[in-house]
């Protein structure tokens, strides 16, 4: 049993999420907090003169974290640049082959 927006639906990896500038300036604060929290425990972790291969692999472990973090974090703040709105991109018909376009060839 197909709704009548079932023809409307659009595919799943064309979808666009819209987040207000408020969720997005959240999301950059707990990005940027878990970031340098990660990469703080990255570097403490591997303080020690012999630290254990565990602990080294988790000290290695947290600083890519941060370091992603901070990336989408940054990431994250570019889509907070407003920006100019664009215009649709308007494509005009091909003339028929029997109608009188300016541009069109002579027959």
């Amino acid at each position: 049993m197909k709704g009548s927006r079932a023809g409307a639906a659009r595919p799943c990896h064309r979808t666009f999420v819209r987040l207000s500038r408020s969720r997005l300036l959240l999301r950059v604060a707990l990005l940027t907090v878990a970031g340098v929290d990660l990469l703080l425990h990255g570097l403490r972790a591997g303080g020690p003169a012999r630290p254990t291969p565990l602990s080294a692999r988790l000290a290695l472990l947290a600083t890519l974290l941060s370091g992603l973090a901070l990336v989408t974090a940054l990431l994250s703040t570019l889509a907070l640049v407003r920006r100019a709105p664009r215009r649709a991109l308007a494509l005009e018909e091909h003339p028929k082959a029997g109608s009188h376009h300016p541009g069109a060839a002579p027959q």
